[in-house]
């Protein structure tokens, strides 16, 4: 029989929202369904047409380039991507690099923060490699300089490696009745190479139980692979998990909805109460640690042009507020490394070009469920830059 997975050292798969992925790349405004009311339904349900003219291929080469500073922590992902769609078939590649700048190896956490940590469980596997847990419980006549020592021993043994790598695929294929999903994720500073922990990959398939012109519902299940924290008795890594498969999409006059579950739930509502007002919010759990793993995106749009214009819905300028993170598994050690952010930015939507940039709050550098240290405020820049042919 097999343990319970161990969250404490391993993140959930596809950390970053695996169908999420599709929404930042894949831009709506670029559609070939744009401003064509007619079609956009069908189009975005997976409406099945034949090969031809109509449903060709596009092809969508994306650049991107993002900043974040949060406190001690300071970080540039530049990254390029490709996707090749159409109306019943996505594939999305992608990659970026990761490089921690500056302070991000020195910070020193507080000692309400080391004390909470020397006092967990966790503590209990690297107690030998940083200093007795009864020395700091019982006291020291080193005080505060006891614990700053023991601060620095543990963040050392935490460091994170200055370059980190995220190479993804993504494809989505609706040939009905069915949904097929593939899917490959590495984010690490070893991707591949640092082994299973470093990766995780795999296939799910659902049934359209109901699909109409305004919605649809898939169920069903598939396979990933990867290390999720399953041991089996002789103490090797089980690699294999079921997981379930669930989608929905409800359009209507005003608004569109989609929900999406594979191994984590992800939602994202775009609301158009008013020609030239909109509303959209992009959601997902990765992880359930705690209130910290809820991510989310909240904008506020005035759009320039609306779905009737000749240009279709492809500009606008929005304010918002999101909590994100760059996670990571490492090869050098089994905690998951997360930096977390909340932020609040404007952004500037030109269809081919989007500039984002705001303030960030209550960053959070992460070690596995355990050790968090208060990073302090800062800023984000992120700029993304497409074509479609």
């Amino acid at each position: 029989m097999l343990p319970p997975a161990k969250r404490t050292t391993r993140p959930a798969l596809c950390r970053c929202g695996l169908l999420a992925l599709s929404t930042l790349l894949i831009l709506s405004p670029l559609s070939a369904n744009e401003g064509q009311p007619g079609n956009e339904a069908e189009a975005s349900l997976g409406a099945d047409t034949d090969a031809g003219p109509e449903n060709s291929y596009e092809i969508i080469p994306i650049a991107s380039w993002q900043r974040l500073q949060a406190g001690n922590q300071d970080a540039t992902t530049p990254g390029v991507a490709l996707a090749v769609k159409n109306d019943n078939e996505l594939f999305i590649g992608s990659f970026q690099h990761t490089r921690l700048l500056g302070k991000s190896h020195m910070f020193l956490p507080d000692n309400e923060q080391i004390l909470g940590y020397l006092r967990t469980a966790e503590f209990k596997r690297h107690e030998k490699e940083l200093l007795l847990k009864s020395e700091i419980d019982q006291g020291s006549p080193y005080g505060d300089q006891t614990i700053q020592y023991a601060a620095l021993r543990i963040y050392r043994q935490f460091q994170v490696p200055g370059n980190l790598y995220s190479i993804n695929f993504l494809g989505d294929i609706k040939n009905r009745p069915w949904n097929t999903l593939l899917f490959f994720k590495s984010d690490s500073d070893r991707p591949v190479s640092g082994g299973l922990r470093t990766y995780q990959m795999g296939a799910a398939r659902g049934y359209y139980f109901f699909r109409d012109r305004d919605s649809s519902f898939i169920f069903g299940g598939g396979i990933a692979v990867g290390d999720f924290g399953l041991k089996q008795p002789d103490g090797s890594v089980w690699p294999l998990i079921p997981i379930p498969l669930l989608r929905y999409e409800k359009r209507w006059q005003s608004g569109e909805l989609a929900f999406d579950f594979l191994t984590g739930p992800n939602l994202s509502l775009k609301l158009k109460p008013i020609d030239h007002l909109q509303f959209t919010l992009d959601w997902r759990m990765d992880n359930y640690r705690d209130q910290g793993d809820i991510l989310f995106e909240a904008i506020a749009w005035y759009r320039f042009f609306n779905e009737s214009h000749k240009f279709g819905d492809f500009a606008g300028l929005g304010l918002g507020m999101k909590r994100d993170e760059l996670g990571f598994d490492l090869s050098t050690r089994p905690e998951a490394f997360a930096l977390q952010y909340t932020s609040a930015f404007a952004t500037l939507d030109l269809g081919f070009l989007r500039i984002s940039a705001g303030r960030t709050y209550h960053s959070l550098e992460r070690h596995g469920d355990f050790l968090k240290l208060h990073t302090g405020k800062g800023s984000f820049a992120d700029i993304q830059l497409l074509y479609k042919f």
